[in-house]
């Protein structure tokens, strides 16, 4: 496949089909792929976005740093909550990403709201959400499981 609109099919389908892809392939291969395609919108090349993105992410320890978040706060407590009763010692981060580190944004199959990022972006900006008083959703928000 050489075709961007082909590749950008494919990549939503690869993407979003497993549970962590990254385990699959590097973070740096994905940003290749991501890069060859340009912006992707459920697979589909679309416009980037013009304005910064807040996002959150529930992260394992030392799994903070990764490339999928969410701009749905409900969703990182869903996956906050998946954690703890996998008895993962978990937060849930924000940061805000510059629209040039956008690499694309998930939501037809997955209801999660999801923005792909360059994993350099993910830097001195990542601050813990405290999360005290929010209720952890026992079914994923998005797709309703």
């Amino acid at each position: 496949m050489t075709d961007p609109v082909e590749i950008a099919v494919g990549l939503n389908d690869a993407w979003t089909g497993c549970e962590w892809p990254t385990a699959y392939l590097s973070p740096d291969k994905w940003e290749q792929i991501f890069d060859r395609v340009g912006f992707v919108v459920d697979g589909q090349q679309a416009t980037r976005p013009d304005h910064a993105v807040t996002a959150y992410r529930a992260a394992a320890d030392g799994f903070a740093q990764g490339m999928s978040w969410t701009d749905d706060l409900r969703i990182a407590l869903w996956f906050h909550r998946r954690n703890l009763s996998a008895g993962l010692d978990s937060a849930v981060y924000t940061a805000r990403f510059d629209p040039r580190d956008l690499l694309g944004y998930f939501n037809y199959s997955t209801g999660e709201h999801e923005w792909v990022v360059r994993r350099t972006a993910v830097t001195d900006q990542l601050e813990r959400v405290e999360i005290e008083d929010l209720s952890l959703p026992d079914r994923h928000p998005g797709l309703g499981l």
